[in-house]
């Protein structure tokens, strides 16, 4: 049985030379792959989002985090939702990539509840199409990391 809920989200903001917007490592160190300044901003307030003081305001908990792989290129979807999923108290499955998107559907459908997850805006209308028939494609060039529904 497929998950109840399934919330597909890209990765926070990146690097933009052009720009002038640099990536930086946890540590505030410049690193390329990583997530730009504001990007660990929109990180960092993914859990009050899923878990606000308002409930009203609340979206669904998610009870299955997962990330696309991390490669040399881009750390991005991981650093996105790591603490959320710490906050949470959720294992981050990031054992898929692009190139796996079939084992990660499957993997999704084998998880009950609402499930999570952060990828990257290349693929991300090819995993929203295992789930329903004409998802929406990513709007290219789209600088914020809100949260997309192909329904």
């Amino acid at each position: 049985m497929p998950p109840t809920t399934l919330l597909l989200i890209r990765h926070a903001e990146k690097p933009d030379a052009a720009l002038g917007v640099n990536g930086v490592d946890a540590r505030g160190q410049a690193d390329a792959a990583e997530l730009s300044v504001t990007g660990w901003q929109r990180s960092g307030a993914l859990p009050r989002l899923f878990s606000p003081a308002q409930p009203a305001e609340m979206l669904p908990r998610p009870d299955v985090v997962f990330a696309a792989a991390s490669h040399p290129r881009s750390q991005r979807p991981v650093r996105t939702v790591e603490l959320l999923a710490r906050v949470l108290g959720l294992e981050l499955r990031q054992a898929h990539g692009e190139a796996d998107l079939e084992a990660l559907v499957e993997a999704i459908r084998r998880c009950d509840g609402v499930v999570l997850v952060c990828w990257r805006h290349e693929t991300i209308a090819a995993l929203a199409r295992a789930f329903v028939d004409e998802p929406r494609r990513y709007p290219s060039g789209t600088r914020n990391a809100s949260t997309w529904c192909g329904c």
